[in-house]
């Protein structure tokens, strides 16, 4: 256990002084966008006064980005990420084309990992907002995927600048510390082995210091000869709980099948493993605005209430500027002068309308640099269909290059995690055998990939109309066409709501039933002409025979 702690607190100061550059730019970025108590920033040295945030426009900026990358990343009404087992079904060295039992069980299990995620109590919408903040105003996000016996896949978002992350060969993320604080009585009562730590179990038993906050850190990491479903301390990734200011105090002691946190990471810097957000670059604009506006009201108080003089030999007392205030003074010491010419106002504050017309330009900047300039409609002129479509692709092309970035590191990685919860809970039907035992992927489809789609209907609409042509001259050339394939495309490209389509099994299973039924009808047409044509050859016999009978009886009257 003690060597577990001395290895775990030493790659934790190794990760602290990694990251001791970007520390300063997080707290600048905090201080600005991201203003929690108070709006007074981090004191800095050399200067005499602390700097005030004095502008909310940065703040606003900041939540309607995020709030847009969200809007981007997920829609609620239907599943945001696929399941594809092409490379699984390779890799594997089965056949790639799947049957309909195999498509309609991954179509069900994109739903059911959708819905899970949706539930209000698993807290993923909640936890996705924060990230989205951090990921934006950082450049980095942590979302915790964890299994709650009973219920299933969780999630949390972990502030930070509390985390500390490292990547393997590939740049992939696969080591995070987590720092927290807990009461002392609190942290021997959830880790039991913190009775076993002396200092510990004293500041927990007395009453003046049981309150005294614990310092904790959560370490996950790669585990050497780890093996997937093995017991929790030879799982693949090891997890540590230690109390570092406390020698020695390994709390608990446990392990994963897979790494339990999804980072997405926005403009990863080169020999970093930190991403850069969009409010760094907008710090500056962000920092001119706030000492702006600081100027700018200044003047504004200075025109509203500015400096007033008045001879001193009458007034008692100095002028009281209350509201309703009475003020006595002695008629003698005003001379020839009445009271209006007495008393005198030093206008000032500057010309107030320039700094105002710079702040528009600032905050414009500001909503250009978090992309959120998009959201605003023209004002004025009239805006044609034509213009509107262009602004739209304009908008799905450029955020094709931010919001794809982020999607495998954050939405595939969370759906891999809450895949492995809802089987460990028994959550999912057992797969067909076509698909067991098959590696899955997952492939983005929120709402930026629906709005990439849409175009996918009118190239549907182009080809069906040139096919009817082509059958035109030749009826066979359509058999080219998967018809029922198509129409899925287009339902998902219109984000048709579930329930319009039905599965491919129930599909093949209606054609088999009217199949059966024509063929049944067929045969019934069938007997029935043959029993017609039966009964009009009887007939046809019985008036042959009649007719020779008739035939004979005339040639014997003859005779």
């Amino acid at each position: 256990m003690a060597e577990d702690f001395k290895a775990i607190r030493r790659e934790w100061d190794h990760l602290q002084a990694l990251r001791a550059t970007r520390d300063g730019e997080m707290q600048q970025i905090a201080d600005v966008f991201m203003p929690r108590k108070s709006f007074i920033c981090t004191p800095q040295p050399g200067l005499l006064r602390p700097r005030m945030v004095t502008t909310s426009k940065p703040i606003e900026c900041l939540n309607r980005s995020a709030a847009m990358l969200v809007g981007y990343l997920v829609d609620p009404t239907r599943p945001n990420i696929l399941p594809n087992v092409s490379r699984g079904l390779v890799a594997a060295g089965r056949n790639t084309e799947l049957d309909s039992e195999s498509r309609d069980y991954l179509t069900d299990t994109g739903w059911t990992v959708h819905d899970r995620m949706m539930l209000a109590q698993s807290k993923f919408f909640a936890s996705l907002a924060r990230v989205a903040l951090e990921m934006v105003g950082f450049g980095t996000g942590v979302l915790w995927t964890g299994r709650k016996r009973g219920f299933g896949p969780i999630y949390a978002a972990r502030p930070l600048r509390n985390c500390w992350i490292g990547e393997d060969e590939e740049q992939v993320v696969d080591t995070l510390f987590y720092r927290w604080t807990m009461p002392a009585w609190k942290a021997v009562q959830r880790y039991p082995e913190a009775r076993k730590i002396d200092k510990l179990a004293k500041l927990a038993d007395d009453e003046k210091t049981q309150q005294a906050p614990v310092t904790l850190v959560h370490a996950v990491k790669p585990r050497v000869g780890g093996e997937a479903g093995a017991f929790k301390d030879r799982k693949p990734w090891a997890s540590v709980v230690i109390a570092p200011d406390f020698d020695g105090a390994v709390l608990e002691v446990d392990g994963f099948d897979s790494f339990p946190f999804a980072v997405p990471r926005l403009g990863v810097e080169e020999g970093s493993a930190y991403g850069t957000g969009l409010a760094w670059r907008a710090l500056p604009t962000a920092l001119v605005l706030n000492d702006l506006q600081g100027s700018v009201e200044r003047g504004v108080a200075g025109r509203v209430e500015p400096a007033m003089f008045a001879p001193s030999r009458f007034l008692s007392k100095p002028l009281d500027r209350r509201r309703g205030a009475v003020n006595y003074y002695d008629e003698s010491g005003l001379g020839f002068q009445n009271l209006k010419d007495a008393i005198q106002y030093l206008q000032q504050g500057g010309d107030v309308g320039i700094g105002v017309d710079y702040m528009k330009m600032l905050a414009a900047d500001l909503e250009e640099v978090f992309l959120t300039d998009w959201m605003k409609l023209r004002e004025n002129g009239n805006v044609t269909a034509e213009e509107i479509i262009e602004r739209r692709n304009l908008r799905i092309r450029s955020m094709v290059a931010y919001v794809p970035s982020v999607d495998r590191d954050l939405m595939g990685v969370t759906a891999d995690r809450t895949l492995e919860a809802m089987v460990a809970e028994d959550q999912l039907p057992s797969p067909p055998d076509q698909l067991s035992g098959v590696d899955v992927d997952w492939e983005y489809a929120g709402p930026l990939a629906i709005a990439q789609q849409q175009g996918q209907v009118d190239a549907i609409r182009q080809l069906l109309g040139v096919a009817q042509i082509a059958a035109n001259m030749d009826p066979e050339s359509v058999d080219v066409l998967a018809l029922d394939e198509g129409l899925r495309a287009v339902a998902e490209a219109v984000a048709a709501p579930a329930g319009v389509l039905r599965s491919r099994q129930a599909t093949d299973e209606r054609r088999a039933a009217r199949r059966e039924a024509q063929q049944a009808e067929q045969e019934a047409q069938v007997a029935a002409t043959t029993a017609a044509a039966a009964r009009d050859g009887a007939q046809a016999v019985n008036s042959l025979s009649q007719a020779e009978n008739n035939s004979g009886d005339q040639g014997r009257m003859a005779a």
